[in-house]
């Protein structure tokens, strides 16, 4: 678990994405074809300045302490989230 900075966002046909990003994706191909089955399109999400956390943070704790739905693999940090969460994002903004 981490936090990261988007940088991008890349959003074409799925054959086009696989194209362009698969050497990037760690999946295979048909695990990519699966994901995306009955979709017309598919979204690229770059991300830049990755930072680790030492001591994870469960989901059972980030549920309690802020209006926390996760999406399938990443969340934007809001100024309404709790100042921990907030110091995390800053962990990996351009500016430190």
């Amino acid at each position: 678990m981490g936090t990261s900075v988007l940088i991008g966002r890349d959003t074409d046909t799925p054959t086009r994405i696989w194209r362009r990003y698969r050497r990037n994706l760690g999946l295979h191909r048909h695990e990519f074809d699966e994901y995306l089955t009955g979709t017309e399109l598919a979204t690229a999400v770059r991300v830049g300045a990755p930072h680790r956390l030492t001591d994870p943070w469960p989901l059972a704790v980030l549920r309690d302490t802020a209006k926390f739905q996760p999406a399938q693999s990443f969340r934007f940090v809001s100024d309404d989230d709790p100042a921990p969460l907030r110091d995390l994002a800053d962990l990996g903004s351009p500016q430190r």
